[in-house]
């Protein structure tokens, strides 16, 4: 019981301002997006820098390589929702879990719309 107490106090203290959970929010956000980016374009480069150490005379870049690297960004997410969810900042927390929703979530809703459109010509 004084140990959920002492957890309550120390995220209290944590956000003394409120503008202290708007810029983690928006890190948590942000973050992912520009971290995912940058996954991204580290994975597009990828399959061309194994092609360049594979020899001459090879059979070629497998596309079951090619299909594990495509997941890893799907893998990095998972990984990173994992973290998050051990951290006390949980404004940073909310953030990332927002921008996961959004990533999955908006796409089917465009998906509907586009669906819902097509479909009443």
């Amino acid at each position: 019981m004084e140990n959920d107490n002492l957890n309550i106090q120390n995220n209290e203290d944590l956000y003394s301002k409120k503008s202290d959970k708007i810029i983690d929010f928006i890190l948590g956000f942000f973050g992912t997006f520009i971290l995912l980016y940058v996954i991204s374009f580290i994975i597009s480069f990828l399959p061309s820098f194994l092609m360049e150490l594979m020899p001459r005379g090879s059979a070629g870049f497998s596309p079951l390589l090619s299909v594990a690297i495509s997941f890893l960004p799907v893998v990095i997410i998972l990984v990173l929702i994992y973290k998050i969810s051990k951290m006390k900042r949980r404004y940073i927390r909310k953030g990332v879990l927002y921008a996961v929703m959004s990533i999955f979530i908006l796409p089917l809703l465009a998906f509907g719309a586009c669906l819902i459109t097509l479909s009443h010509s």
